[in-house]
């Protein structure tokens, strides 16, 4: 889902085209509700999303796989380390996954979206992103989550 970005995202999807089911670029009601619409039309067991400016490990897929393949029928959060890039400083670092802490995550979201996977149980008892807001709005997620089903580091 591409909210009609005026870089070369489009170029990029059409490069892909044939190993996806749907796309779509144009103007949309924001991220969220792009986001929404992307999970709505998909028909996997284990979701999670990806901006077109971060990327995923080449194991990264495997170990999700393993961690939640046994149990992807039941509401589950699983997130893991991240590794951060920083364009500006020309550095990066690797943010370790730390165990859970509802009460932490009341002040400070350190889940990163990235490094987060749920099974589509987990987003059916959720529900969906809240589409009014357009910054936060995994943050917000994650804590209704969190309230109603396990949250694991893997």
């Amino acid at each position: 889902m591409d909210g009609g970005s005026e870089d070369n995202s489009v170029e990029v999807i059409k490069q892909r085209e044939a190993e996806l089911s749907f796309w779509r670029s144009g103007p949309d009601r924001g991220q969220a509700a792009a986001i929404n619409e992307g999970f709505s039309r998909c028909s996997g067991q284990i979701l999670g999303w990806l901006n077109s400016d971060d990327l995923y490990t080449p194991e990264t897929f495997s170990e999700v796989a393993t961690t939640l393949g046994m149990i992807s029928d039941q509401p589950v959060v699983m997130y893991g380390s991240c590794e951060l890039f920083h364009d500006t400083k020309g550095s990066r670092e690797v943010r370790p996954a730390i165990p859970f802490d509802f009460e932490m995550l009341q002040v400070t979201d350190y889940l990163d979206q990235p490094s987060v996977f749920w099974t589509q149980a987990a987003w059916e008892l959720v529900g969906p992103l809240d589409e009014t807001l357009h910054y936060a709005f995994d943050w917000d997620w994650f804590s209704a989550g969190s309230k109603v089903m396990p949250v694991h580091p893997f």
